[in-house]
């Protein structure tokens, strides 16, 4: 049993909150630490031996390679338990910001992920494989979700930042992370863990059982790994005490000259020209807003405008307050790997993996109207003294600024499926030479549907209410020309206003989403020894790869006409396969001269040809230099490369409503955007320079230290 504290935190943007953490761990025929193979496993995470790592297909460690890698070993993982495995990667500084499971997603297909970004430059210029071999994208937009990997059969994970396409393909313009498991675990440990935060709630259960087991005198080999975990919290952004909106606004006191900055920082601002009851925005009116149960007249306070923000005054703070710092998921995995070794030198292997995840996000959008929701002065919510001011000023009406946020907040529920399998051989050629093939197919299934998602148009109808001529109800004015049209009227004066019949109205219908992603790859390489010379053995590998990436979706008809305030899904269909080949080799050049201990040059090439796009070729030319036993310099220079994805690519758009301040008329305007893919897009190309020193000093066993520079 085993307690760790720590405290909240907000990191890179992302919630982090674990408090305190009971780890309870059980063991039926072995304890998980104490089992003779993990013991070693662990041992072999401080001392990684000649094993193919991820920065080269040449047996070597990630300290002599010369592009830069890290490994994370077992022993790492198990010291701090984290909660998923991208929780702890993303403590790395190689990795930059990127969403997690239990922070907003995008309220679409790719919401409730976990995944992992190096260098900040995008989940989608990450390359993230199992065991060497790429897996299925958790939707159209690329991507990985990391919580479909069986975490407690993790042997080692190896992080390499840059120089990477040339050996392992497309979408490694970061970097590669590759997962290694632990095919030859043996016995059975359960692992059950609970925790929450300091403050009492984010509260995280899972248990987690992983199994191995040798037969016929250890010529088969089965693991596995089954794990089902939740998270039921929402936890707003008010509940924590650190919360902070922060920016950087226009300083109300500079001048010119006067030496005052012209920028500052401020906390909470908010979006100019609205409150959540109303206010009117233009007009001898301008500067009301409409609060409380009975839409009362209040004046308000502008404060101080900075382009599409305003801090002080009377700042709506009403939309970030609805934002998640962590969201409810709930997920469950089960994998398992088979060898068979048919003969001493040749190995099948099988793998089946299956993963199930519901996320409930909420706080992805809002809808607002900046300043330009038009009130006629006859609408029947309105205030009797506004309407009399509006007789007496000649205006028949104005324009209000409104954060309509109505009964439950907007929010999505993703249902994710995912499952995976592998076939392959693995087999070895004499001393020298070692070689695998494999066959792959993946699918992930989403099911996407937002709830209380406003349709503009009914919204626009539903606000503009009068009193009927004849009975003397509230009723909308487009009813009383067309009596069957269903409108209800909707009170927007004032806070928590309206009814459930008018907000179900304009947010009742559900739109939905289900989207489909295949990935299937044929691959097969070798790797050994060419010949030697003096300063030592030539190493060579090469291989060729073949994949094929397809996705389709369908939604509901509303979505496609595009009536909501966001969203609006879109059918999607595309595929595209993908042919390559890789060569790559390792020559030493000198060895034991005086100040040259050794010096050594790697080089790699792959020719890829996309059936969308034509052919692209990606290089790596580098090199290290042991000046003495304690000291390597090494250098990279490589062109990376990143396909578009099959959204980049087939997309038909999503698009919703965005704020653009327009800086000629000093105000802000609300505009309908729409983006969408374009078939005709190519790789990308990325220029890559890694250049560092590694210093391993002979007096200090263990220790290697390293520094990287690099540029992309």
């Amino acid at each position: 049993m085993s307690f760790n504290t720590r405290a909240d935190r907000q990191t890179a943007g992302t919630y982090r909150g674990v408090g305190l953490k009971l780890a309870l761990l059980a063991s039926a025929g072995a304890a998980l630490l104490s089992h003779p193979a993990l013991a070693a496993d662990a041992a072999a995470a401080s001392t990684i031996d000649e094993v193919v790592v991820t920065g080269s297909r040449i047996a070597n460690n990630g300290f002599q390679q010369p592009t830069p890698v890290t490994v994370v070993g077992q022993e790492d993982l198990q010291r701090e338990m984290p909660p998923t495995i991208a929780d702890f990667l993303n403590e790395l500084p190689s990795f930059g910001y990127s969403y997690s499971s239990r922070n907003p997603g995008d309220g679409v297909a790719g919401g409730g992920v976990e995944s992992i970004n190096l260098r900040d430059l995008g989940v989608n210029r990450t390359l993230v494989l199992l065991d060497n071999r790429r897996v299925v994208p958790s939707s159209p937009s690329g991507g990985v979700d990391t919580l479909t990997l069986p975490s407690s059969l993790i042997k080692r994970v190896e992080i390499v930042t840059g120089g990477a396409s040339a050996a392992w393909g497309a979408d490694a313009v970061a970097g590669v992370v590759n997962f290694v498991l632990n095919h030859d675990y043996e016995g059975l440990a359960t692992n059950v863990q609970a925790g929450l935060s300091q403050q009492g709630d984010d509260q995280q259960y899972s248990v987690d059982v992983t199994f191995g087991r040798k037969f016929l005198d250890g010529r088969i080999r089965v693991v596995g790994n089954a794990k089902y975990s939740d998270s039921p919290d929402v936890i707003k952004n008010p509940d924590r005490t650190w919360w902070r909106d922060r920016a950087a606004v226009t300083n109300p006191a500079y001048a010119p000259g006067n030496g005052k900055p012209q920028l500052i920082t401020v906390d909470f601002p908010g979006q100019a020209l609205v409150a959540p009851g109303g206010v009117i925005t233009s007009g001898p009116l301008r500067g009301i807003q409409f609060v409380g149960p009975n839409g009362t007249p209040t004046p308000y306070s502008f404060g101080n405008p900075s382009g599409q923000l305003q801090f002080g005054g009377d700042v709506d703070l009403s939309i970030p307050r609805q934002f998640d710092l962590a969201s409810p998921i709930k997920y469950g995995n089960a994998f398992t790997h088979v060898d068979f070794d048919l003969t001493p030198n040749i190995t099948a292997y099988a793998e089946l993996s299956v993963d199930a995840s519901r996320y409930a996000d909420s706080g992805y959008f809002y809808y607002e109207r900046v300043g330009n929701l038009t009130i006629q002065a006859d609408n029947a919510y309105l205030d009797p003294s506004v309407k009399q001011a509006l007789l007496a000023a000649g205006q028949s009406s104005f324009a209000m600024g409104l954060s309509f946020i109505a009964g439950d907040p907007p929010h999505s529920i993703n249902d994710r499926q995912v499952w995976r399998g592998v076939i392959g051989l693995d087999g070895k050629l004499g001393d020298n030479w070692k070689w695998g093939a494999y066959y792959q197919h993946g699918e992930t299934k989403v099911q996407t549907h937002t709830y209380n998602n406003p349709q503009p148009a009914l919204f626009l109808q539903a606000v503009d209410a009068v009193r009927s001529p004849t009975t003397g109800a509230i009723v909308c004015r487009s009813t009383l020309t067309n009596p069957t049209n269903g409108c209800v009227p909707l009170d927007v004066f004032g806070n928590n206003v309206s009814s459930a019949q008018a907000r179900q109205y304009v947010q009742g219908y559900v739109p939905w989403q289900d989207t489909h992603v295949q990935l299937d790859v044929v691959s097969a390489d070798a790797s050994g020894k060419l010949f030697s010379l003096p300063a030592g053995d030539v190493s060579g590998a090469f291989g060729v790869d073949y994949y094929r990436e397809e996705a389709d979706s369908t939604n509901d008809p509303l979505s496609t006409q595009r009536l909501f305030a966001s969203g609006n899904f879109q059918p999607f269909s595309g595929s595209r396969n993908v042919k390559e080949a890789f060569v790559e080799t390792s020559v030493p050049v000198l060895k034991d001269l005086p100040l040259v201990k050794g010096l050594e040059l790697n080089a790699a090439g792959r020719i890829t040809d996309y059936s969308t796009s034509g052919s692209v070729e990606t290089w790596k030319l580098g090199a290290t230099y042991d000046m003495t036993d304690d000291l390597r310099f090494r250098i990279t220079k490589s062109k990376d490369i990143r396909a578009p994805t099959l959204n980049d690519l087939y997309s038909k758009g999503n698009s919703g409503t965005q704020n653009v301040f327009d800086p000629v008329l000093n105000k802000t305007a609300q505009v309908f955007f729409v983006s969408s893919g374009n078939p005709n897009l190519k790789p990308e190309d990325a220029d890559t320079l890694t250049a560092g020193i590694v210093y391993k000093p002979h007096y200090v066993s263990g220790l290697e230290l390293s520094l990287d520079y690099y540029r992309i």
